[in-house]
Order: structure tokens, then sequence, then C-alpha cells
């Protein structure tokens, strides 16, 4: 049975269609099975390794520790990461998803990772925010990879998708 939620864009109200909310739920109970830290992080923008000849340096370089802490079904895992004490807030985020299909109950690995830089501001600190909890209300919840088999995808564009692309 589909779920639906209302949400607001662009000042009107729309409905999105959660096709499978148990699935989501399970994927939410598996999400708690993972311990993320951020090790360590570069100030200086880079181009990612499978894009070197890009035509601006736009990631920072990450280093971060993921544990599982118990069996689990998860193949990858979306992390939400913070700029903090730029002039942009809070909405100097971005989310990246690892590939955590490969990692062994209770041994951390540690994992470098390319975070995107929108705006590139300057900032103090970037903090690492694993939430197992996905607000399906948030816009952001399409930056969720473990869980975009279970949305209708006309959800990022709402009713009009095929005419929001061009079909």
């Amino acid at each position: 049975m589909n779920h639906i939620i209302k949400l607001k864009r662009n000042g009107k109200e729309i409905e999105v269609d959660i096709k499978n909310m148990p699935a989501i739920d399970a994927v939410i109970e598996e999400r708690k099975k993972f311990n993320v830290n951020l090790v360590s992080f570069d100030k200086e923008l880079v181009r990612t390794p499978t894009n070197k000849d890009a035509f601006l340096p736009r990631y920072n370089k990450l280093l971060i520790e993921v544990a599982k802490t118990e069996a689990s079904s998860l193949k990858e895992l979306t992390i939400k990461f913070f700029r903090t004490g730029s002039k942009i807030g809070s909405d100097n985020a971005e989310y990246i998803t690892i590939d955590v299909d490969g990692l062994k109950e209770g041994i951390p690995q540690k994992v470098i990772a390319y975070l995107f830089d929108a705006y590139n501001l300057p900032f103090d600190n970037i903090v690492a925010l694993h939430e197992p909890n996905i607000d399906l209300n948030a816009p952001m919840r399409g930056k969720f990879r473990e869980i975009l088999p279970f949305l209708d995808e006309r959800e990022m564009w709402g009713k009009d998708y095929k005419l929001n692309m061009g079909m």
C-alpha cells in the first residue's frame, strides 16, 4: 500500500507517493546498525580521482571511519555533512553515499570520500551527522540512495514530472 505525504513546494501543496513505507522503515532500522566518525578533512578544494580533468576543484577530501555494529543488509549508507562557520550557515550541507556492503561487523574501516562544495566560501569545520532516521517530509530525502527504490520517481518533481523533464 502506498503512503502519501503532503508537502509545500514553491508555495504550492503537492502530494508525494511513498511506494513502500515498510521497506523505508526497514532501511531506517538498518541505518541504526552503523557508526560514523569524521576522522579528518582537507580544507583545500580538490578534484576527485574520477574527474581529474574537471575545470575547477570543487571537493573537500574526507577521511571517514565507518563501523557496522551488527549484521546488516544495507549496501549503501548516506551521511549528511555540515560545513560550520560559513556565511551560509546550516544550508552549507551536503550528502555523501558510501558503499558499506563489504564492511565486517565490529571492525571500523576508514573510507576516503569527496564532499562537494557548492558555495566555495570559507568555513571553520566539517561535521558528520549520521542520523538513522530520514525525514520523508524534507526535500533532501531524495539524497538518500538507500530509499530511492521506494520513492515514486515523480516525487522529486511533483505531479508534473513528465512536463518538468521535457517529456
